[in-house]
């Protein structure tokens, strides 16, 4: 037998033997030739900050629920975790190479299964010597990519190892800025209210501990970001009007006027002055440009053709944003959805709408159709405004206690200001030295 399959013997005993941290420790030690060194490659901010050297595990969580009030523990459970795996040593990265698929033989197989039972998503029972993609790292790979946003088709392309390759120390550091936002804003989401994480452009409806429904959506592009703020939904637009903000009217639109005579016929967009309605055809859009303001307004009738789609949430905010549908579809079956001017368009928007709607006296899904139907503009005041919340975190912790990352899209988390001094008063980090009293007190009592 070769060095290499004594050492993969000699890891399996380890991780069903002994206590999985000090296993991967041991591993690293016994099998430094599996490893690259930590951060290879990867570019980070934090991976020489103190915050990620100075926090050690927390006191993990047995009964986590994915509430307002479960969220935290949730996190500090998973910051143990990952604490755990980089004092361990990490995991290794992948080196680059052809794509890897099941039934494929690769030599990298050995590392990309190792790499998959460091996190967890591949059971220690599962594991095996060759260098074959089986089904159960296939199984692995699926599991990895659908928590970390990825296409669930577990084949280990350029995006998937991309991923993979994170060193641990930026994901426990991801972790710890996540923690810190939620402490951020640790108040009641309420009974029932609307959670939009930015960063993984999804929608989910909750009312009473229940998920009501789960949507797509897409959020603002570079320059023009979705903000994160907390707020209310008081009214639901059907058939809504779409006023062009003034902004997006010279940035976006009036090139396209510009140059198509037959725009506003096409796109149904009437043009308003101080006096009323205008004729756009008696109007020199070439004396105007993206610089400055244009001295009308545009407003597009309701319809299938309007940008806001069939429905519109409002909700107070200082941003000028709110969610409504979309006339574009297909903008949905994107992997990453950051294509809006800050507004969130949401997939099952007609359907949320209703929701809400038919709590109301007077209002069903009958009358619903036979509005979207005829293009007619009606609005519903909600008597029980509902609680509205754009976040934006990069890691959280599902209903099945399972941890999800996403790509920073926004870089919020580089820039964001996190030192260790105001960390290491959160309930769930604690110091080494700290650990090691508490374990030493409790070896004591027991004598």
């Amino acid at each position: 037998m070769d060095k290499y399959g004594l050492l993969m013997i000699v890891r399996r005993r380890l991780q069903t033997l002994l206590f999985k941290p000090f296993a991967m420790a041991m591993m690293m030690v016994l099998a430094p030739g599996l490893a690259l060194p930590e951060g290879a490659g990867f570019i980070h901010p934090w991976l020489t900050d103190p915050i990620v050297s100075g926090v050690s595990k927390g006191h993990p969580t047995t009964n986590y629920t994915p509430t307002a009030e479960g969220r935290l523990p949730g996190l500090c459970g998973a910051i143990q975790h990952y604490r755990g795996i980089v004092d361990a040593g990490g995991w290794p990265i992948i080196p680059d190479g052809p794509t890897m698929k099941k039934g494929m033989e690769d030599d990298r197989v050995p590392i990309l299964r190792q790499r998959m039972m460091i996190e967890g998503d591949l059971d220690a029972q599962d594991d095996n010597d060759g260098t074959l993609l089986d089904v159960n790292l296939h199984r692995a790979v699926r599991q990895f990519q659908a928590r970390n946003g990825l296409d669930a088709d577990g084949v280990v392309g350029p995006g998937t190892l991309e991923s993979i390759n994170v060193p641990a120390t930026v994901r426990l550091a991801t972790l710890i800025v996540n923690l810190e936002r939620v402490k951020a804003w640790d108040q009641d989401y309420g009974d029932r209210f609307f959670v939009v994480n930015i960063a993984s452009s999804q929608l989910e409806v909750v009312e009473n501990g229940e998920l009501q429904y789960s949507s797509k959506v897409i959020i603002g592009r570079e320059g023009r970001e979705t903000p994160v703020l907390h707020s209310k939904i008081t009214r639901i637009d059907f058939n809504p009007y779409w006023n062009a903000p003034p902004s997006i009217a010279r940035k976006d639109l009036l090139a396209d006027i510009q140059n198509d005579s037959e725009y506003f016929a096409r796109q149904n967009i009437k043009v308003f002055g101080n006096k009323g309605e205008i004729d756009p055809d008696g109007i020199n859009w070439s004396e105007y440009n993206q610089e400055e303001e244009l001295p009308f307004r545009l407003r597009q009738d309701p319809g299938p053709w309007n940008v806001l789609g069939p429905v519109k949430f409002v909700f107070a905010n200082n941003h000028l944003v709110y969610l409504h549908g979309t006339s574009n579809e297909s903008l949905f079956n994107r992997k990453v959805r950051a294509f809006s001017s800050g507004c969130v368009r949401v997939e099952q928007a007609l359907d949320i709408a209703g929701y809400l709607a038919t709590k109301e006296p007077g209002w069903t899904v009958e009358k619903i159709q036979e509005l979207i139907d005829t293009f007619k503009q009606r609005s519903v005041t909600l008597s029980n405004p509902v609680p509205i919340h754009l976040i934006y975190r990069t890691a959280w912790i599902d209903e099945a206690g399972i941890v999800n990352f996403r790509p920073d899209i926004y870089d919020w988390d580089d820039i964001l200001n996190v030192k260790w001094g105001h960390l290491q008063n959160l309930p769930c980090v604690t110091s080494a030295a700290e650990i090691g009293k508490q374990k030493k007190h409790a070896a004591n009592d027991k004598e």
